[in-house]
């Protein structure tokens, strides 16, 4: 609807669009129609061609509404006041409408309205619609359905699958501290939202003080009472004839809630009923992907991990020599391997038996493991006795240090070995090789490198560290 101002006997009209610009009302005197805006939005109502508009001045407006009907209203200024931004109110009220007129203009100011407020609800359904999660969805309730129905708290409560007790999962208020809090469960037995819940109808209760004191064995509400809540608008949710929970609206004055609340709610009831199971079926989702994402870590750890020692297996050390060699190549940095042997383990198995055995190779898997420290250190059981580590950016000489202080360790076990012709204990020899990644050079190099220092070691006398001898120094020099 379009509405014009104009002062008779001056060269000055404005036309406005109603629904922005001029609000409209109609009091229950039959033949007064007021209305009123600011000044600024209207771009001079109450100032039109430089002259100033006086209150108790008569004016003219002419309404022009969608169908093509047109009339005239003479209309009397009433009043000026500022407001909050000190924006002037231009106000007017209508002495002389006649029923007819005053009757087309009701239903266009109802179609309006009507149209406003389905305007906000399509806009708030579509946010809710939109939400993947319960908090998500709740948050865009509580932030914008302010302007249908008053609350200083609402809280939602999900419905256990056997419909025995409800659980508090989301809350937002205007007080604190929150005393019904997230996760505050309540069994539905004697409940009076047992009813609710059957008549699928909200509840008002519009003096809590007052009803607690009928049910003082009511928890709940003797939680929310003391946040400072006094009314309560209890909505069930149904999704697919199913039961979700409740919406708790609750305000801090008595008498606040109507049965014209109850029935804006149900605008928004199916849509926010159906997006809050969609939101579990998500978040239910996303824990199940969850657990099989941490499942399937599990399985591809325990892929590379070596079930009787607990350090990495020979797969795990495939895997981890070639990129730890690419990652060497491109940083320029030198990769060392430790080749590790049980000296005489086999004569030791014979002796002690298979599970001894095993226990061994366990405690020598926990000094790898207590000894190689750093990210870019890997302890490995290369195979049957024989085991290995693989340390990255480490030169020959660290490397070597870090053999010795394996080897006496294992030493200070002090592991029974009486076939062991050297030691009565379980000893180690250990092999030593480093190598700079370069064009030309394949990891498998550096692993034979190791295997013939290994090889030395036993040859030597055993329970001892050797080196290789073909260290290649990094190519920049």
């Amino acid at each position: 609807m379009m509405v014009r101002y104009e002062r008779r006997g001056a060269n000055a009209a404005v036309r406005i669009p109603f629904d922005h610009k001029v609000k409209i009302g109609l009091p229950q005197e039959k033949k007064q129609v007021v209305g009123y805006a600011r000044n600024l939005s209207l771009q001079g109502m109450s100032v039109v061609g430089g002259f100033h508009v006086d209150p108790q001045e008569k004016v003219f407006l002419d309404f022009d509404l969608a169908d093509g009907e047109v009339f005239e209203a003479e209309a009397r200024v009433v009043r000026f006041q500022k407001d909050k931004e000190n924006e002037e109110t231009f106000g007017f009220y209508f002495e002389k409408m006649d029923d007819h007129r005053r009757e087309l203009l009701k239903k266009h100011i109802d179609a309006q309205s009507s149209q406003g407020i389905f305007s906000q609800f399509s806009l708030l359904s579509e946010k809710i619609l939109s939400g993947l999660t319960v908090t998500e969805i709740l948050n865009h309730v509580y932030d914008s359905f302010r302007h249908f129905v008053p609350y200083d708290r609402i809280g939602f409560a999900k419905l256990s699958e056997d419909r025995r007790s409800l659980k508090a999962m989301w809350a937002r208020s205007e007080s604190r501290p929150l005393r019904l809090s997230i996760g505050y469960e309540e069994q539905l037995k004697g409940s009076s939202l047992l009813k609710v819940l059957r008549n699928k109808e909200a509840r008002i209760l519009n003096d809590l003080p007052a009803y607690l004191a009928k049910k003082p064995n009511s928890h709940s509400t003797r939680r929310i009472v003391k946040e400072g809540m006094k009314s309560s608008l209890t909505c069930p949710l149904i999704a697919f004839d199913r039961s979700v929970g409740f919406l708790f609206f609750s305000s801090r004055k008595t008498n606040v809630y109507q049965s014209t609340h109850v029935e804006t709610f149900r605008f928004l009831a199916a849509q926010l009923s159906y997006a809050i199971e969609k939101a579990f079926l998500f978040e239910e989702l996303m824990a199940t992907q969850k657990r099989l994402e941490k499942a399937n870590h599990y399985l591809q750890e325990m892929s590379e991990v070596d079930p009787l020692t607990g350090v990495g297996n020979r797969r795990f050390f495939d895997e981890r020599l070639k990129n730890e060699w690419n990652r060497a190549w491109r940083n320029h940095h030198p990769l060392s391997l430790i080749m590790l042997d049980v000296d005489h383990f086999k004569q030791y198995n014979d002796r002690y038996g298979h599970f001894s055995g095993d226990e061994c190779l366990k405690k020598i898997g926990n000094v790898l493991k207590v000894s190689l420290r750093r990210p870019s250190e890997f302890g490995v059981r290369y195979g049957g006795e024989e085991f290995a580590a693989i340390l990255a950016d480490t030169d020959l000489i660290e490397a070597e240090k870090m053999a010795e202080r394996i080897r006496k360790r294992i030493e200070k076990l002090r592991l029974e070995h009486l076939e062991n012709p050297n030691h009565p204990w379980v000893t180690v020899s250990l092999g030593v090789a480093t190598l700079w990644p370069r064009k030309g050079l394949q990891s498998r190099e550096l692993v034979e490198l190791a295997d013939r220092a290994l090889y030395r070691a036993k040859k030597d006398g055993r329970n001892c560290v050797c080196t290789s001898h073909q260290d290649v120094l990094p190519y920049s020099i």
